[in-house]
């Protein structure tokens, strides 16, 4: 019987850690990625004014998945350089599918057999490569610009990278960053929504610190609320809910036997709604994560973005995202859910909202 090639893994590129660091170093750091996730919203917020003028209810999840898809694209390819988004998510999201299926299913076993997900996948990996492609030649070939690509592209740059490479950077931190973004988004927008109370402080503190100015990467560290409220958000529900590591040798928990090699599986949203680490675990109260509270509490009881030396790369970046997003559309919207049913996460790992469709109303706050 033919034995099947090994899974290289579930990302489009292996490790390259330096490349990594300094391509996070990069989005962290450059007044351009501030700049590109508030212009993105704002754009956004404009379509929310003329749908809003017809009191038409908005898919927050798919608007959210949009905007995450647009930020993506604007920082790492420069601004409108992705000309057909909808297209663009579409295969991000048979590339997830896939992976999902590969990692949790039988799929892993038949990478090289020619299934209808296998072409669709590889179909896809394909058109997005392309239009990765189009952009490294581009910046290759001279164009001077500010996004990350033009970056990692320059020649000058020491970290010399092929094509190939190029390309397949750019699409996993797109893949890795935009949906689960995204997620986190839809899930705040829905518990402040069902807790009143919780969006009033948040607004009060918004308005204290703002006084309905535009949000600036500085006024981050004072919006401590807000983090709190992010932070409690994905305590609730991670936006991965399960993952892996393989035993580096062997071990025994709780009891159990773990043999060498072994994988073995972890999930945050279980442990982050655990009794004995959370009282009330599935309240929504962001004053769990107080200074003091959080220096009392079992590190590993909380880590929606893992722990160790393999935790997510992009955590810093991606809580920056999420808090400049949510206070931009906070300070000209109330969301208010069109259906008071209780919402349940689907799929695994990523805890998304069902059907990728939660109905909110826009209530205008401000026009700044």
């Amino acid at each position: 019987m033919k034995t099947p090639p090994k899974v290289k893994g579930h990302f489009l590129l292996g490790s390259l850690l330096d490349v990594k660091r300094s391509i996070l170093d990069f989005l962290l750091k450059s007044a351009r990625t501030y700049g590109d996730i508030f212009q993105c919203t704002a754009t956004m917020l404009e379509d929310w004014t003329a749908r809003n003028a017809k009191d038409t209810p908005i898919n927050i999840a798919a608007e959210m998945m949009g905007l995450t898809t647009q930020i993506m694209a604007a920082v790492i390819f420069g601004k409108d350089e992705v000309k057909d988004t909808s297209r663009f998510i579409d295969n991000l999201t048979v590339l997830e599918e896939m992976i999902i299926h590969r990692e949790f299913g039988i799929g892993r076993f038949f990478t090289w057999a020619p299934t209808p997900g296998n072409t669709k996948f590889n179909r896809a990996i394909q058109c997005l490569r392309e239009e990765t492609a189009k952009n490294v030649q581009r910046y290759k070939g001279g164009d001077k610009g500010k996004c990350l690509l033009s970056m990692l592209a320059d020649p000058q740059n020491k970290k010399v990278l092929t094509d190939r490479e190029l390309s397949d950077q750019a699409l996993t931190f797109i893949q890795a960053g935009h949906e689960t973004t995204a997620t986190s988004l839809n899930w705040l927008f829905y518990f402040l929504a069902r807790n009143p109370g919780v969006e009033s402080k948040l607004r009060a503190e918004l308005d204290e610190v703002l006084n309905g100015a535009a949000i600036q990467a500085e006024d981050l560290d004072r919006l401590t609320y807000l983090e709190m409220a992010v932070n409690e958000t994905l305590r609730i529900l991670p936006s991965a809910g399960l993952t892996g590591r393989q035993a580096l040798q062997d071990d025994e928990i709780d009891g159990f036997a773990i043999s060498e090699k072994s994988f073995v599986m972890m999930s945050p949203y279980v442990m982050q709604r655990t009794a004995a680490y959370w009282e009330n675990p599935t309240a929504f109260e962001p004053e769990r994560f107080t200074p003091d509270k959080i220096r009392k509490r079992h590190p590993y009881s909380y880590f929606p973005f893992l722990r160790g030396p393999h935790q997510c790369i992009g955590q810093d970046f991606a809580l920056m995202e999420i808090r400049l997003i949510a206070a931009t559309i906070l300070q000209k919207y109330q969301l208010k859910l069109v259906s008071d049913e209780e919402l349940r996460p689907t799929t695994i790992p990523i805890l998304k909202i069902p059907n990728n469709c939660m109905l909110m109303n826009l209530n205008a706050i401000s026009p700044f």
